[in-house]
């Protein structure tokens, strides 16, 4: 943030990868899980891969959901919130606006 670094492509480079790190860091956290949940036997299960796969992917599916349903709910309410005070400002009678 110092000195406007992360506003060019190599801030914004670093800021991509420690963000994919910390992803795949998180997925081989949660294989490592599963295999310590078998009682330290060390046999992973290809089923349990696959639902991990689907758990991860619905995961994704909601943030990215939220975040573009989000993104729709500012802009609804930027505009209103602007409506509002342009309305405000034409008829003067609120000394707030």
């Amino acid at each position: 943030m110092q000195f406007g670094i992360l506003n060019s492509k190599l801030g914004n480079t670093v800021i991509t990868a420690s963000d994919v790190n910390d992803i795949m860091s998180l997925i081989m956290l949660s294989l490592i899980v599963q295999l310590a949940s078998d009682g330290g036997i060390g046999q992973l299960k290809v089923g349990d891969i696959i639902i991990t796969g689907i758990n991860i992917s619905y995961f994704w599916e909601a943030y990215f959901y939220s975040k573009s349903y989000s993104e729709k709910l500012r802009a609804d309410f930027e505009e209103k919130v602007s409506h509002f005070l342009r309305s405000c400002r034409q008829r003067k009678h609120l000394e707030y606006c």
